[in-house]
């Protein structure tokens, strides 16, 4: 998979999950670099760079990891580096990963590596934020995009991530790119009966920091609300090219990241779209919202692929392709994976 010419293509429907995973006895003096390109068929689409839990560690202090959009580096890491961005979508239509060593006399410890990275089309319907982590205060691009949001993760897709106090404020931007001139449309839909222990408000604003009544254009109290028990879609003026979706936590209590209390997990969804004319369509739930992509358990290539000539509804995440590769570098001992408070004022 480190072929130089090789290159792997991405499409709304097909993704794939990066991870670096060490052999028994690997010494990593063999290992050198590894590049791996991914590219969309046409210039003008955009491909997405993901970082997923656990988030990035580099503890190897003779490695770096350098990503590129196209002719622009979007960033390297060595040592002890992190990336602050759940995802970066570019505004190019291909990525390239490098994982290459410092320093040629100087092994290097696979085992102190921790990657998992997804890179995905903007159009696809696998993106996701989560209004409680490092997701919020972010613009998310939309060109005929598709992404669900949620309250939080589950604890334990989180993967060990040590337990920190939840944002009470938590707000994200989308910003539409497309110039078709559909309205960005948000459709709610609770998953179970919502749990409202955080005493949580969503709002969707016009500008981001302020609460005042003329910047506020929808408002969904959990508590209050009989909205919050139904599936229903609200959508900007045709004219409006960014909205902020914002999470507001009322609780004195505090909500803690590795546990389910005061305000369970995936209580609802929010699908954000920019792409749909007329009425908005239903969207199916998944059966099991967040649910991880599948890893194989007996073949060293496992290849899924789904395809919809459906335009009317949105596809359903749970059917999007699959893609699990497993790379195996056996000069280098070396194992890759690619799968696939109170408000007292107008501002704050």
């Amino acid at each position: 998979m480190c072929e130089k010419n090789t290159s792997y293509s991405v499409t709304k429907y097909l993704l794939y999950q990066i991870e670096v995973k060490a052999v028994p006895n690997d010494t990593g003096r063999a290992f050198q670099t590894c590049m791996m390109f991914f590219q969309a068929k046409n210039e003008n689409e955009q491909l997405c760079l993901v970082q997923d839990y656990p988030r990035i560690r580099l503890a190897d202090q003779n490695v770096e990891l350098v990503a590129y959009a196209g002719a622009n580096k979007m960033f390297s890491l060595v040592y002890a580096g992190h990336l602050d961005a759940g995802e970066q979508c570019t505004r190019s239509n291909n990525i390239k990963l490098e994982l290459r060593k410092v320093s040629n006399t100087a092994p290097v410890n696979i085992s102190d590596l921790t990657i998992h990275l997804k890179v995905l089309h903007i159009g696809s319907a696998e993106r996701r934020v989560d209004l409680a982590y490092d997701d919020c205060e972010r613009t998310y691009d939309l060109n005929r995009s598709e992404i669900s949001v949620y309250n939080r993760r589950k604890p334990q897709d989180l993967k060990m991530v040590p337990a920190i106090e939840l944002k009470v404020r938590c707000q994200v931007t989308f910003k539409r790119l497309s110039i078709e001139g559909h309205a960005i449309c948000f459709v709610y839909e609770p998953l179970g009966t919502p749990d409202c222990g955080s005493e949580w408000t969503l709002y969707i604003l016009k500008q981001r920091n302020s609460l005042a009544r003329a910047n506020i254009l929808y408002r969904l109290n959990c508590a209050q609300d009989k909205r919050v028990l139904k599936k229903h879609t609200w959508c900007a003026p045709n004219d409006t090219d960014q909205v902020t979706l914002l999470h507001w936590r009322d609780s004195p209590l505090i909500v803690w990241s590795n546990e389910s209390k005061l305000e369970r997990p995936e209580t609802y969804r929010v699908v954000v779209t920019d792409f749909t004319p007329g009425p908005v369509p239903t969207i199916t739930t998944d059966p099991t919202p967040g649910q991880q992509l599948g890893k194989p358990k007996t073949s060293l290539v496992s290849v899924t692929d789904y395809h919809t000539d459906d335009k009317t509804n949105l596809p359903d995440s749970s059917h999007v392709t699959r893609l699990t590769i497993w790379w195996i570098m056996f000069s280098v001992g070396t194992s890759l994976v690619l799968t696939a408070p109170q408000i007292s004022g107008s501002t704050w």
